[in-house]
């Protein structure tokens, strides 16, 4: 990976955005391949040295804030150096597990690049050599100029190091006794009747240095945020394991506890990974979709006991409870049409009756809501209609200025998102006619309502915006971070927001503070309750 930066910014080019989820390994083929190829991915920041800074013209941070340098977020001009800081933050997931400078909250990471110093390596892995911080220090360094000139003089001074030399460091060297570097081969007859064995420095191969830390790398990002390993004194110096982070190795649902922030364990669904999969809990059972069709999942035995199948051809899109049922409403694979919405017994896991409705724009979504004793869904490229859950037919079409992509009842009214429109619609569901057009800045991701206000969350600058239902006004604007999926809104009014890089946000938008819960993983959407937060993932 270091020779691949240098090869880059030789041709003048920075990466901007060096981080482990950006490194490759291919198994060798042949024999003299055996320690197969590493290679670095994601150009797609890349930009010319000395260009520019971190930010876009319209002030948007560039990168991935866990591994960005100081003078990116200053909005100085960058250099290799650049990649050099990100490269160290690297080195120290590799060897412990996590990134250097893990917060709670983006604004505590940024604090911590731009003004504390990087945390021990040694600290975490006492059998390293001390010089092994020295190293990560230097490459870390919050000046430019302190840092390694190239990428491969990290390398070089880390494989010294590790290697059992001293490796390079601004701050000096510290006397290290001899004995900890010294190789051993087999343990003393005393060692092996103590059960002890000595620190012995990890030698590593000039050729494979890469593809170690690359490998380690690949290791981590399918357990980013497990606790690191605890080593305990004594005879046996025994390695206990943390808190293992929940993987999606296929669809799967999962409850989170909003008392404790902790997820319980992942529930297998069936269907693709390739299907956006909804949520909705309701008469004691949790439902999801897929494109094999509804999935009926226990919450107690968290099993998913039964999957109500789909027509030829079609899957659901949205689900809602209404009318003690469940209601999902169904389009073609590719988004075309909207077939019909489907009204299900949740107690037999029959269907009651389909709904027909018309045409839909082009990967339009279906989005349900359920207000004024009716449930509401799309109905024709711009439109929406009622269905009277004591006929199920659907009457009362009227228009809409965009294809809607999320909708939620709240404070009497109809508010509706769109695909193409960056509004929020406030709609009187008995008259049809609007009550408020608000302005978004962003496109809209999702809706969900709150006690006294409405909150649209979008995924380009992963911001929750609150609109006051009183005044039809923006009220607050949220960061949660990430590239958001879908938001709901606990009864005591925080946030529960599903990122798309894996994670689950809970926020308390009066004092800003947040608690993630962390997944491998696409997380799709989430369905809040009194007692729990559902959220459906997958590979």
């Amino acid at each position: 990976m270091a020779a691949a930066l240098d090869e880059a910014h030789a041709q003048g080019l920075i990466h901007r955005d060096v981080k482990t989820a950006n490194l490759l390994v291919a198994e060798g083929r042949t024999p003299r391949e055996s320690a197969g190829h590493v290679y670095l991915s994601d150009f797609g920041l890349t930009k010319y040295a000395m260009a520019g800074s971190g930010f876009t013209g319209t002030g948007q941070f560039i990168g991935s804030i866990e591994y960005a340098a100081p003078e990116q977020f200053q909005g100085k001009e960058l250099d290799p150096r650049t990649d050099v800081y990100a490269l160290g933050c690297v080195v120290f997931e590799c060897l412990t597990g996590r990134t250097p400078f893990h917060r709670d909250s983006e604004a505590a990471v940024l604090y911590a690049h731009l003004s504390e110093p990087p945390p021990s390596i040694v600290a975490t892995r006492p059998e390293l050599p001390d010089d092994v911080d020295d190293v990560a220090a230097k490459a870390m360094a919050k000046e430019p100029g302190d840092r390694y000139e190239r990428c491969g003089d990290l390398a070089a001074g880390l494989r010294e190091v590790v290697a059992g030399g001293v490796g390079p460091s601004r701050r000096g060297h510290r006397a290290v006794p001899a004995a900890r570097h010294r190789p051993v081969t087999a343990a003393t007859p005393a060692a092996a009747a103590t059960g002890r064995t000595r620190r012995r420095a990890l030698a590593i191969p000039a050729g494979a240095t890469a593809v170690v830390l690359a490998v380690v790398a690949i290791v981590l990002v399918a357990s980013r945020g497990a606790t690191p390993p605890v080593h305990s004194p004594g005879p046996s110096s025994p390695t206990l394991p943390g808190p293992a982070v929940p993987v999606f190795l296929g669809r799967a649902a999962v409850r989170i506890d909003p008392t404790t922030n902790k997820a319980g364990k992942l529930i297998p669904l069936p269907g693709g990974s390739n299907f956006v999969p909804d949520i909705a809990v309701g008469e004691g059972a949790v439902w999801t979709t897929s494109n094999d069709g509804l999935t009926h999942v226990d919450p107690e035995r968290g099993v998913a006991e039964n999957t109500v199948a789909n027509p030829p051809d079609v899957a659901p899109g949205w689900i809602i409870f209404a009318a003690n049922d469940v209601w999902a409403g169904y389009t073609n694979f590719d988004g075309t049409t909207s077939i019909a919405v489907v009204r299900v017994d949740p107690a037999t896991d029959k269907v009651i009756k389909e709904i027909p409705l018309r045409y839909v724009t082009v990967h339009a979504a279906v989005p349900l809501a359920a207000i004024g004793g009716f449930v509401w869904a799309p109905n024709g490229p711009a439109g929406m209609t009622r269905i009277d859950p004591g006929t199920n037919r659907a009457d009362g079409t009227f228009p809409l200025p965009g294809a809607p992509l999320d909708m939620v009842a709240a404070d009497g009214s109809l508010w509706i998102v769109y695909t193409d429109v960056d509004e929020l619609s406030r709609v009187d569901p008995k008259s049809g006619r609007f009550l408020a057009h608000i302005p978004l800045q962003n496109p809209a991701t999702a809706v969900a309502a709150g006690s006294d206000a409405v909150w649209v969350v979008s995924n380009v600058q992963g911001i929750a915006t609150k609109v006051d239902t009183s005044t039809n006004e923006v009220a607050d604007n949220v960061a949660v971070g990430g590239t958001p999926s879908d938001i709901g809104v606990g009864e005591d009014g925080t946030l529960w927001v599903s990122l798309g890089s894996g994670e689950v946000v809970h926020v308390d938008p009066n004092t800003r503070k947040l608690v993630t819960i962390r997944f491998v993983g696409h997380l799709d959407h989430l369905a809040v309750t009194s007692t729990d937060v559902w959220v459906v993932g997958r590979p």
